[in-house]
């Protein structure tokens, strides 16, 4: 409608006249801050994970436990977009969505293990907005005594914290082998900066296959929901819904 070096001036004497102004109140930050300050609120919330085995599972867990609130949500898209994986990539998104000043909630959910430690000293320091929350897998019961094996042997470790990938909350029922035992955590290289070996379940991927079993089985009609070990996937919905329950 003008020039683009024309100047636009806006007189607000009236209303600094009548009271509603001062000279000093900045109207412009104040109107932007009016016009974007309920849209966090009414947008999805972005989750961000490590890899797309923690998406689909996420997603699947919380369309079956909660799926009146799997809108609310939105999971980074790993494969459609071909986004990078892996904890450093995960940290590094973090920052590049605060610095791009995003105004979705956004909630980083970190494995609970040795190499999502060394990557978020990455962001150890860093004063991120009140709307990015960064998280870690929770730790779990069944963490506290699992059966590992190393090259001092097999032993029953607390494993909450240094192998704690998605695949440690599938369920007992995922979990357990065909004769009743653990699928137990290899240990592997030690990290000197975090001070601790990082662990990782054996048969990923047959653990995999297992929890998309599951799920499609809990989705079907005559499935009880129930009768599935869904503690761990409950553990990390929770934290979700109250990643900002203290009003951030």
């Amino acid at each position: 409608m003008c020039a683009d070096d024309a100047l636009v001036e806006l007189d607000l004497t009236d209303v600094t006249s009548a009271g509603y102004y001062t000279y000093d109140d900045p109207v412009v930050a104040d109107a932007h801050a009016a016009l974007t300050a309920a849209f966090p609120a009414n947008a999805p919330t972005i989750v961000l994970t490590e890899g797309s085995v923690d998406r689909r599972a996420l997603k699947g867990a919380l369309e079956h436990l909660h799926p009146h609130l799997a809108d609310l949500y939105a999971f980074m898209d790993f494969e459609g977009m071909s986004v990078p994986r892996g904890a450093g990539y995960l940290a590094a998104t973090v920052k590049a969505f605060a610095g791009a000043g995003v105004a979705n909630r956004i909630i980083a959910l970190f494995d609970a293990d040795t190499g999502a430690r060394g990557a978020l000293r990455a962001l150890a320091g860093l004063r991120l907005p009140p709307n990015i929350q960064v998280l870690t897998y929770p730790p779990t019961t069944l963490g506290q005594s699992y059966p590992t094996v190393g090259p001092s042997g097999a032993h029953d470790v607390n494993v909450n914290g240094t192998a704690g990938s998605v695949e440690l909350y599938f369920g007992e029922d995922v979990l357990r082998r065909a004769d009743g035992t653990l699928t137990p955590v290899q240990w592997g290289g030690f990290d000197p900066e975090v001070g601790a070996y990082q662990g990782e379940l054996q048969d990923k991927a047959a653990l995999q296959s297992r929890f998309w079993r599951k799920l499609a089985t809990a989705g079907s009609e005559s499935a009880d929901v129930g009768a599935f070990d869904w503690s761990g996937m409950r553990a990390i919905l929770t934290l979700l819904h109250t990643a900002f329950s203290c009003g951030s």
